[in-house]
């Protein structure tokens, strides 16, 4: 009897027990589990808001509908009364998570499941419905614990539905539903899928503080793994994923997910797989060899651009000198032609790099750095101060290296003009000459070897102009006896090229100022008066020198670094009144049958900048822009723009000016990158005003 008694007590406290345990080990610890109508009623014919609501327990979270690696989303089986009906699920915006070396996507915090209920209209108002749903979950720590709860409400049928809606704020913080087509491509070991707008439905144009930290998660895993290291870049109507993918990867019929912005925006994506544009294989014999004299005429052509002019001073100041000092002339033609070639072949491999990293990255990059152009504005100045005689190099040289500097200053001449070929085409770049931008185009295209190709023959055709002239001055005899003599003329000349160089510097201080805070322009200021006048009182005790260089380079860098202003207000120089671009309000435009003109520009873009002073700016060109009723839109690329980026590359091209009008019912028609007042008034408005031109 006294086993039997213990057995029946033993029995007894289990049954209190392990209810108790059971439920701990669920809701009541990892998570609540709530069924909430957004309405108190329904009415016949009409709709009402559920939301399943999970509240995971601090530490513990759920899963999304692709749980990633690891993990299992939530499913609800609606138990639903005649006449009723309901809508698939919609997911919150997930998270990426990882736990464990392990990429999961879901929810740390509360997230609300929503689905629509949708009355048949032979309800009658005054009935209840009662509304079940049967809900799987799995919740996750450290460990994993799978969790089930079966919930209802009842719902009156209502003459008329009732106002408040307490599912406002989960509804408003749903993704955006959009529309694209999507095409995948496989590049250089990566998935590419471009998404862009369908015609005449709503596109995205993304700025830069979106599309750093964007992130897209896709509803199948199979297609974009979540472990894959993911980049986000604009398109002008959409945008590009890229991911890394061993294997080759291709969308299927559709594809859909969630994007998520920097700016903490989500749009829920649905996309069609459209047939991906062919990649060519590589270029003919015939097309590359077309390309690399296209290369070489943009390179002689590149001379004569007006980034080109400030660096003309150094050029005629060399060539001054050819007649005296032939050989050493011939010596620095030539250390500056080798300086123009490391340059261009350079920009080629950086180029290249970004290319095969997945980047994107245009013509004149380098000028869209506030380091850059910071620093070009102290060389320039410094030439200046040099060309003006207010101190030597050699001696500023010697001042620092003593007897070892002797040597250096000897050898000041062919450095310079190495450093001279350098500096031409750093400040060359932004320009992009007629031949030269279908030649830069196809090297960024196609990469590798015609990458290199193209840029060295555009750095030959740079190059060969004063290195042939310099070598043409000092070995044809008929033509040295008529170069002048030596003399005074020399030095005048000399500081009359040195204002050019002072223009120069202030426009790259300009260029500065439209890409940092006005902070950072007293900043880069003081660098610029700190070290000038260290260099040209040089006679000073080393320590006041040393003191006056290093708060130059510091306050030149702490000036590069700040942030930068909200705006430019100087997109353009042009007295017309115009947009801003986006690739969305262009698509509404060409829409209505709007004109446009669409000029990208940038603030060191000095053939942007006369363009826009001359023809842009001509009363004509003014006149026929309001008379054919075309919007004038100006897209700055003097910082970073990956739409303006985007929007080059659909045209072939990788660096500004670019000049396109889009007529209606016609196609785009890419301008001259030097405009003529009376040929763009003929394009504009060819009926309007004859023979302007």
């Amino acid at each position: 009897m006294g086993s039997v008694l213990k057995a029946v007590i033993y029995a007894l406290a289990l049954s209190l027990v392990l209810p108790i345990a059971a439920q701990a080990a669920t809701d009541d610890d990892a998570i609540a589990i709530t069924l909430t109508a957004a309405h108190d009623g329904i009415a016949p014919g009409g709709e009402l808001g559920l939301g399943v609501v999970q509240n995971p327990a601090p530490g513990w979270h759920t899963y999304w509908l692709n749980p990633g690696e690891t993990g299992a989303p939530a499913e609800v089986t609606w138990q639903l009364p005649a006449g009723v009906t309901v809508e698939p699920i919609q997911w919150p915006t997930p998270r990426r998570l990882e736990f464990s070396g392990m990429v999961t996507y879901g929810y740390e915090a509360p997230s609300t499941l929503i689905t629509r209920l949708h009355a048949a209209n032979t309800l009658a108002a005054g009935t209840h419905l009662t509304i079940k749903a049967h809900i799987d979950t799995l919740v996750c720590r450290d460990v994993c614990e799978p969790v089930s709860r079966d919930l209802s409400i009842i719902v009156p049928v209502m003459q008329s539905a009732p106002k408040g809606d307490r599912l406002a704020a989960a509804m408003a913080g749903l993704p955006k539903p959009l529309s694209f087509n999507v095409a995948a491509t496989q590049r250089d070991g990566r998935a590419v899928f471009d998404f862009t707008a369908l015609e005449g439905k709503p596109s995205l144009h993304l700025s830069d503080d979106q599309v750093r930290g964007a992130y897209f998660f896709n509803e199948s895993a199979d297609v974009m793994a979540p472990a894959a290291k993911q980049s986000i870049t604009a398109l002008p109507t959409g945008f590009r994923v890229t991911v890394a993918a061993p294997r080759p990867t291709v969308a299927g019929p559709a594809m859909a997910g969630i994007l998520t912005l920097g700016d903490g925006q989500s749009f829920r994506i649905k996309a069609s797989a459209v047939p991906a544009p062919p990649r060519s294989a590589g270029l003919s014999w015939a097309a590359l060899a077309l390309a690399v004299g296209l290369a070489f005429l943009g390179g002689l052509v590149l001379n004569l651009m007006p980034c080109v002019f400030p660096i003309l001073s150094m050029k005629l100041l060399a060539l001054t000198r050819t007649g005296r000092e032939t050989s050493a002339a011939r010596t620095e033609a030539l250390l500056y032609g080798v300086g123009v070639m490391l340059s261009f072949l350079s920009l080629a491999a950086v180029l290249e790099v970004a290319r095969l990293l997945g980047h994107s990255l245009g013509w004149g990059f380098q000028m869209q750095s506030p380091t850059v152009t910071a620093a070009l504005s102290l060389i320039l100045l410094l030439v200046a101060l040099n060309m003006s005689g207010l101190f030597e190099i050699g001696q500023g040289l010697q001042s620092v290296a003593g007897n070892t500097a002797g040597r250096m200053a000897r050898l000041s001449p062919s450095a310079n003009a190495f450093l001279t070929g350098v500096l031409a085409v750093v400040v060359a770049a932004p320009c992009t000459a007629p031949f030269m931008a279908t030649a830069v185009g196809v090297a960024l295209a196609q990469g590798g070897g015609v990458s290199l190709a193209i840029f060295t023959a555009l750095g030959l055709g740079f190059a060969a102009p004063f290195v042939i002239m310099a070598h043409l001055l000092t070995r044809i005899p008929a033509v040295t006896k008529y170069l002048p003599k030596p003399g005074h003329w020399m030095s005048r000349l000399r500081h009359a090229l040195a204002v050019p160089m002072y223009t120069a510097a202030a426009w790259m201080v300009w260029v500065f100022a439209q890409q940092v805070s006005p902070t950072g322009v007293w900043l880069l200021a003081l660098a610029l008066v700190s070290i000038g006048a260290t260099l040209i009182f040089s006679r000073s005790s080393p320590w006041i020198k040393g003191a006056g260089m290093g708060l130059g380079v510091l306050a030149g860098v702490f000036g590069a670094l700040q942030a930068p202003a909200a705006g430019t207000a100087s997109a353009t120089l042009a007295t017309i009144p115009y947009e801003s671009f986006s690739a969305s309000r262009l698509t509404t435009l060409q829409a209505q049958g709007r004109p446009v003109l669409v000029d990208l520009t940038a603030a060191w873009c000095i053939t942007c900048k006369v363009n826009e002073r001359s023809a842009l700016s001509d009363g004509k060109v003014i006149t026929a822009l309001k008379a054919s009723g075309t919007v004038y839109m100006v897209g700055d690329w003097t910082r970073q723009d990956s739409g303006i980026t985007a929007y080059l590359h659909t045209f072939g091209r990788s660096g500004v000016p670019l000049y396109v009008y889009y007529a209606p019912g016609r196609a785009p028609v890419i301008l001259p990158q030097v405009l003529n007042a009376g040929a763009l008034v003929k394009t504009l408005a060819p009926n309007a005003v004859k023979g302007d031109a």
